[in-house]
């Protein structure tokens, strides 16, 4: 009687092909679970690169919308304000003057609400509320400017904390970021960014001129509470 080679083959060495499946199917296992986890850090850095990207359009439409409020309410305060113009100089030269028909300081006309009371006479339809409103929109805008910065901030700050952290292997795949994938486009040049470039132009301080030039020189700009005109520089006289 004879047998085939195959089954003697597979009875004979049956431990070591036994083993050699296990072996097998471990790797496969641990292949599938370091990619996994590979994947599972990448795809965290890509979702917080996103949000960033995100966070600097949200700073983008604060601003838009407080641009449109204030331009809005602004055309209708100019409009009020136009409308009693004359009336403020009338007020102001005519009513309130001096013993010698000469007009008063402007700070003493309008002591203890006497302008106010002086407008609503003179036109009862005038809200004098405007200004006030105008005021608290624009105040309500740098509001919400900065508290979008603020946020786009934190956010930054907090991914790149998460870049340079990180268990041994783990900071190997999280020091890949930023990574090409983050793309935005510079609106001054329009030239696309990528990467930490990327990063550090979607991440920059809006601020005023001042804000910046004290950041720089290191110098806090003086604070002019002196509501007084200040008197015309006269002239230099011509060289001979």
């Amino acid at each position: 009687m004879t047998t085939t080679a195959g089954p003697s083959f597979f009875k004979k060495y049956r431990s070591l092909v036994v083993a050699g499946c296990v072996a097998l199917v471990l790797a496969l296992i641990a292949i599938f679970s370091f990619w996994s986890w590979h994947n599972g850090i990448s795809n965290e850095g890509r979702e917080q690169q996103q949000d960033i990207v995100a966070l600097e359009s949200f700073v983008e439409i604060e601003i838009s919308g407080c641009l449109d409020r204030g331009a809005t309410t602004g055309k209708i305060v100019k409009a009020q304000y136009e409308a009693v113009k004359g009336i403020l100089v009338d007020v102001a030269a005519a009513r309130y003057v001096g013993v010698n028909e000469s007009p008063t300081r402007a700070n003493d006309a309008l002591g203890g609400g006497a302008f106010i009371s002086a407008l609503r006479e003179q036109n009862p339809d005038v809200d004098v509320a405007s200004w006030q409103n105008f005021i608290a929109i624009v105040n309500g805008c740098r509001q919400d400017v900065g508290d979008a910065q603020r946020h786009i901030q934190t956010k930054a700050a907090n991914f790149r904390t998460w870049v340079q952290t990180g268990g041994v292997f783990e900071n190997q795949v999280r020091s890949n970021f930023p990574n090409g994938q983050l793309e935005t486009k510079d609106r001054l040049t329009g030239q696309m960014l990528y990467g930490k470039a990327a990063l550090d132009y979607l991440t920059r301080v809006i601020s005023v001129q001042a804000a910046k030039d004290a950041m720089t020189s290191g110098t806090a700009p003086d604070q002019d509470f002196d509501l007084e005109p200040k008197p015309e520089p006269k002239p230099e006289p011509a060289p001979r």
